[in-house]
């Protein structure tokens, strides 16, 4: 027994796994034995934390049960993983249910085979305890695929109360737990609740619910259309623009206007189809409030070590602004040609149009990227728009207009999305909803925040509740109760006792039963 063992209380004992229990793993059934029906086969994929799972179901014959008595799984039957026993700081062992039973035990899963029926209760608290994890993760082998020696196992020290106490813990642990269930149950429906509230702040907002006060104590502002006429003018010349320096490139001289009747007006949205706005407001196509909407390369390109980012779906899905972390990098000469056709630049909007459709997200520094065809680019006529499209383009009025098309990967066109109508208003309302709606998130960010931190603690409070169990903190002690010394040497007597009298080859071991 180890030096570093605690001091218990008066009645208490350290012991061995060995003392209290054995440890059977089960046999390498191979693949040939396995039917369509019959008696379900408990692998390691069947372990999960704390209970059983059977999305992974593997099947032996019923004349197995007869053939293995001493792998057949019952009910209360306590296993565990073998190989990867810890993920996420999370022990794989679990406790056979009715339902879970009979079933028959495969290899690199341990089932613990308790000498007294009447310990399991606590034994299985123990195996949630801080200290039986740190047991299992201090005696782990390899590196690739950790496991745990059944050798191992039976030294493992265990903390042993008299049989009375016992029971209190456990009954203590379980109402414990049931309470702090309850408040983390309560607790994940925050996450959901605060995706909603973000969702109907701006639903609110685009339909001008958010701002109607603001328009009252604001009557002069000027409407939308004035915005949208000085977008149209602003658009076709900047359009001008870029058409006649194609032209001087290409060593080419107009002796006249007439190319300039190339230039397609955006079709004006079709209002009657769409949501009533406010009277100050108007829709206006995607479009119309931007010089360019296009997507990126429509080719793989060669990826090399190092080179230009290539911006792709999951570099808008990761976070919530545009994720420069796991790309893939494509070569100067590839980036200049991509970059005639998809040119971002800050201030510009990227949106997902395949997969995950509809994630916005602004270029917020001067970064020099390339984007794949997943993503759309979208250059607004006015920067000063950049920040209330984004939060345009995830509001419920558009996100609804986003469709997809196609049977399996979801897409959009950008025909479609050119068309796809905005609710627009004036700056000087933008501003003023962006100022609301940042507001209201950074509230509910804050609840989230508090949340995370709840969940945590909940977490902690449950680890700290277990390790003052199995130190004698958690319940009062008996002087009357029967030490756990007593309960040590009686099971050493009847163990000595089976042992001595006639053993039955392959049968299950039976529990010693208590004389009280």
């Amino acid at each position: 027994m180890s030096d570093e063992l605690t001091e218990l209380p008066e009645g208490w004992e350290w012991a061995q796994l060995s003392d209290v229990l054995s440890i059977l793993s089960g046999e390498a059934f191979k693949k040939k034995d396995y039917s369509s029906s019959g008696v379900k086969l408990l692998q390691i994929a069947n372990v999960s934390f704390g209970k059983v799972v059977w999305e992974q179901q593997n099947f032996l014959p019923k004349s197995f049960l007869a053939d293995y008595p001493e792998l057949v799984l019952e009910k209360n039957d306590i296993v565990m993983a073998l190989n990867r026993p810890i993920l996420n700081d999370l022990l794989k062992i679990a406790r056979l249910s009715e339902e879970d039973a009979p079933a028959i035990l495969y290899q690199r899963v341990a089932r613990f085979n308790l000498f007294i029926d009447e310990m399991r209760d606590y034994f299985f608290c123990y195996t949630g305890s801080p200290k039986f994890l740190q047991l299992i993760r201090t005696n782990l082998q390899g590196s690739d695929q950790p496991y745990i020696n059944t050798s191992t196992l039976p030294n493992f020290p265990i903390s042993i109360p008299p049989l009375n106490e016992q029971k209190r813990i456990v009954t203590k642990i379980e109402e414990l737990r049931d309470r702090h269930q309850r408040a983390k149950q309560a607790l994940e429906a925050i996450p959901e609740l605060c995706d909603r509230f973000r969702q109907s702040v701006l639903a609110a907002a685009f339909r001008g619910d958010l701002t109607a006060d603001w328009r009252e104590e604001n009557p002069d502002v000027e409407p939308a259309s004035v915005l949208l006429e000085k977008t149209r003018r602003d658009r076709r010349q900047k359009w001008e623009e870029v058409e006649s320096k194609k032209l001087q490139l290409g060593g080419k001289s107009s002796k006249d206007d007439k190319w300039k009747a190339k230039y397609q007006e955006p079709e004006a949205c079709n209002g009657a189809l769409l949501p009533k706005l406010p009277e100050t407001w108007t829709w206006a196509p995607v479009e119309l409030l931007a010089t360019k909407v296009v997507d990126g390369v429509h080719k793989k390109p060669n990826y090399i070590e190092q080179g230009i980012p290539f911006v792709t779906v999951k570099n808008l899905t990761a976070g919530s602004g545009i994720s420069f972390e796991n790309l893939n990098y494509i070569s100067e000469e590839d980036h200049k040609e991509f970059f005639k056709r998809a040119n971002p630049e800050k201030g510009d909007l990227l949106i997902s149009k395949d997969g995950t459709l509809g994630v916005t997200r602004v270029i917020r520094a001067d970064t020099i990227f390339s984007i794949f065809v997943s993503v759309a680019l979208v250059k607004p006529v006015s920067y000063e728009m950049s920040d209330y499209l984004e939060l345009a383009f995830v509001s419920p009025q558009m996100q609804n207009q986003m469709l997809g098309t196609g049977s399996g990967l979801q897409h959009i066109h950008l025909k479609d999305l050119r068309r796809y109508a905005v609710p627009v208003t004036s700056l000087e309302e933008q501003a003023e909803i962006l100022l609301r709606v940042r507001n209201l998130f950074n509230a509910i960010d804050k609840i989230e925040q508090q949340y995370t931190g709840a969940n945590k603690h909940i977490t902690c409070l449950n680890q700290a509740i277990l390790a003052k169990a199995f130190r004698g903190e958690l319940v009062e002690q008996d002087p009357n109760d029967e030490p756990a010394s007593v309960l040590l040497e009686h099971i050493r007597a009847e163990r000595e006792k089976a042992d001595n009298g006639k053993k039955t080859k392959g049968k299950r071991a039976k529990q010693l039963k208590l004389e009280v």
